[in-house]
């Protein structure tokens, strides 16, 4: 599923007090959720988040858990909206390097500056807001 941002990055607004990814909350480091979508089992299928992005989404053998790694493979900032590849509208961040909006109608935005990436987890039936 491709999700096309309309109107431009000047009509979102940064959230306030968050720089980078601290919308986000955190997972732990020792985080069995990663080992669970990632271990014996597991599924890695490639997604489609729009232009210039590659991304996989892992999911553990039950399918409860999801991560979406999205990496910007081009030379200019690119965005995307969780929300279309996971089943929460609340992911939680993992890692990498991400600055967060919201649009007007406030749905999480992410946007990765050249050759960054970032890992966001999700539960399914959990929403982690």
């Amino acid at each position: 599923m491709t999700v096309a941002l309309t109107g431009s990055l000047d009509e979102v607004q940064p959230i306030a007090g968050a720089p980078g990814h601290g919308w986000f909350p955190q997972c732990a480091e020792a985080d069995s959720a990663f080992e669970a979508a990632c271990g014996p089992g597991s599924q890695a299928v490639a997604v489609n988040v729009g232009s210039g992005l590659w991304a996989v989404k892992r999911s553990s053998r039950n399918g409860e858990v999801q991560l979406l790694c999205v990496f910007n493979i081009t030379d200019s900032p690119q965005s995307f909206i969780p929300a279309a590849h996971l089943p929460t509208a609340s992911p939680q961040f993992i890692s990498g390097d991400v600055d967060t909006y919201r649009t007007p109608e406030h749905e999480l935005v992410c946007r990765l500056q050249p050759f960054r990436d970032v890992w966001l987890k999700a539960r399914t039936g959990v929403d982690s807001a």
